[in-house]
Formats: C-alpha cells, structure tokens, sequence
C-alpha cells in the first residue's frame, strides 16, 4: 500500500532499547602520596571518598601491590570503579583510565549496580615505579565517565527553506541595511522587512528608534547581551543556518537571545539542541527552571523524566536550591511523577491530555500549528484544533 498514511493508533516495545552516548564526560580522581611506600598487599586496598560525577555516586579502590582477585602472578597495580549511589537508580555508563600521561581506551557501555566493578589489571608495579608517577613520588588515577541514556528520537523543528536572496542579503547589509544595532560595541546591519517575518521583538524595537531623517543613521543600543550571539541570531534570520553549539552555557544564551526577539525557530531549535546533546542529572534542576520560565515545553518535560530516574542526583544538583522555592513546580514534579507511576502500571488511551511534548508537537506541527509554548498551551492548541475539525 505505497503512498497509503498509517493511522497509528498504538504501539508497543519489548527489550531494552538501546543507549545513546551523552556528549559531556566527565572525570574524578583519586591522588595517593608517596605510592611507592605503601605496605598494603593482597586483599588490601587503598579506597577513596565518595567522588560524584553526572550526578552519580563512585568510589576508586587500587591495590598498591596486586589483587588476591589478579589474574597474573606478577605483582600488579590494579584499579577498580564502583557505583555506591542509590540502587534505584543505576547508570549505564563507559569509562576510560588514565594514569599519569597514559589513557586507556573506552570500555563498553556497563550499567553500573552494587555488584559491578569496573576493573583494570593496570600495569606491572615495577613499570609503574618507573614510569607513571609524579614528579613528587604521587600516583594520580583518573576516571573519565560517559553516561549513556536510552536511545530516543529527540523532536526537532522542521528545516526551513534557505532564500537565496535573504542570503545575499545578509552579507550585504552593511549596504543596502536601514536599521543598525550595537551589541557589544560592535555594529550589525539589518533590515526591518526581513525582521518584520523573522524577528518581530527585534522589528518593534527598530520601529521604536524610527527616525523621519533619511539621512541621519540611527544606532539602537542591544545591552545584556554579547555581539557574537546577536551575530548567531542574526545570520539564522536571514540564512535560516542553525549555529554550531559547542556546550550548554552557549546553547541557553542563543536560545535566551531567540525568546527575547521572538525568533521561535531558532529557540526551539536551541531547546532540542539542549535536550539531546547537554541535559543530565547535574544540570535538569536548572534546566527545569529555564524551560519553565521560557515556555520550553520539550525540556521542562525532559528535565522532569531525568527527576523520575534519578531523584537524588537531580536534588543535589545545580539549581535545586531554587527550585524548591517554588511551591508550584514541586507541585508539578509530584503530579508528574504520580502521573509517570500511573501510566507504567496502566494502559492510558490516546487523549490530548495523555500526549508527551513531542507528540504534542507532532501532531501541531502536521496540522500547520504554532508548536512553541508550554505543554498546557500545547494541549489546549491541539484541543481546539480537534473540536474544529469535528464541526
């Protein structure tokens, strides 16, 4: 049936589904003095503190002179990683070792409980002697860790269709512009027209400094913000090309700098940027907070789905603090998260109100929608849209 649309109208899954590497690693360290004077042997071992990273509780453990569980006879170092947080909540992690100036390669993805250990029959304790401590006599281990989340298709905007003409444009606007901002100190050519369709806070700006004399050029200051985020901005007005995001400070000032000019495009394209490639225990209390106030809809709902994994890294996490000051969203997070309880121990049915952000989405976007705004507005665009499809 070629060119027939499905009707899908459930579905199920078996299995696991499979992980997705996170883009942020990071790594904890454990530092011994004087290694080479340590006495422990056998199933005597050097542990360290509790040292937390994605949110997760590890600790490192090294026998300075073998394991009793080595495999060899020779006297090995051997360094092992343990997961001692909540067993609720168990990671699916990689990690790579390091010691001194060498790394070892990742392993495969683990998912961390009680029992895993994540070993390494490191090096023979002669060759470390000699070649990996520090110049004060320190051994220093590192751990860098990956953690791995299950593979989800993350919702992202349509691509728009590049002009070639507001391309020209763009890099011509030094010419043919007749509207100027200063961001930063730096000046930026634009065309009110073009920010008419594309940018319409920024085109009421520009109407606001309108000046009758043609002749006299007209600077409208832009403050609280850095020049080249506005240029960012700028180009993905006229060139619809979506900025290079190279880490979540970067991603929430664009995405800030698109709610503040009403450039919706590019701030859902930020907010799905955040949600697939940045959002982890450590920073979704915050993450909440900006999706709460900024009306994004697709990463309040991720931040509160990293919450029902893992609470505890999620309250120990940057932002909490202020969180918890607003009755109101932990209000919401305990409605969510005996609403997330409901619907695994029960069948829901297809209703507005059932639909995750990205369904939400979805089904707005294939009916021609605005799909920007908070999950309840969603609801409500879709909820209207229905019932006039039924008159």
């Amino acid at each position: 049936m070629s060119g027939t649309k499905q009707n899908l109208v459930d579905s199920a899954s078996i299995g696991s589904p499979p992980k997705t590497m996170m883009e942020k690693t990071e790594t904890i360290q454990l530092v011994i003095h004087n290694f080479k004077d340590r006495t422990e042997k056998g199933d005597k071992f050097i542990q360290s503190p509790v040292l937390k990273a994605h949110g997760y509780d590890w600790k490192i453990e090294v026998y300075p002179k073998g394991s009793m569980k080595s495999l060899f006879e020779t006297e090995y170092v051997s360094f092992y990683l343990s997961y001692v947080g909540d067993q609720k909540y168990k990671p699916a992690a990689r990690v790579a070792i390091s010691c001194g100036s060498t790394r070892a390669t990742w392993t495969e993805v683990i998912i961390f409980s009680e029992e895993t250990i994540m070993s390494n029959e490191y090096t023979k304790r002669d060759d470390l002697l000699a070649e990996f401590l520090e110049e004060d006599g320190s051994l220093k281990i590192s751990f860098d860790i990956q953690i791995a989340s299950e593979s989800k298709s993350i919702w992202y905007p349509k691509e728009l269709q590049q002009h070639e003409i507001l391309t020209e444009l763009y890099h011509e606007a030094s010419e043919t512009a007749d509207v100027v901002f200063n961001v930063g100190g730096m000046e930026y050519h634009a065309h009110t027209n073009i920010l008419s369709r594309r940018a319409k806070t920024l085109f009421e700006l520009s109407k606001d400094y309108n000046n009758d004399d043609d002749d006299c050029e007209v600077v409208i200051p832009i403050s609280d913000m850095k020049g080249e985020v506005f240029q960012k901005l700028l180009e993905f007005v006229y060139t619809v090309k979506t900025p290079e995001v190279k880490d979540v400070t970067a991603a929430i000032e664009i995405l800030l700098a698109a709610n503040r000019f009403d450039c919706t495009e590019l701030k859902l394209y930020v907010e799905s940027v955040i949600v697939d490639k940045f959002l982890t225990p450590t920073i979704a209390a915050k993450m909440l907070i900006i999706g709460d106030s900024y009306s994004c809809a697709l990463l309040k709902e991720a931040a509160m789905n990293l919450y029902a994994s893992n609470p505890s890294a999620v309250r120990g996490s940057e932002g909490w603090s202020e969180l918890k000051e607003s009755t109101y969203l932990l209000d919401e997070l305990l409605e969510f998260m005996s609403y997330k309880n409901d619907h695994d121990a029960t069948t829901t049915t297809n209703t507005v109100d059932n639909l995750d952000v990205t369904s939400l989405r979805e089904q707005l976007q294939e009916s021609k929608l605005e799909v920007d705004g908070s999950r309840s507005m969603l609801v409500e665009r879709l909820k209207k849209h229905r019932q006039q499809e039924k008159k």
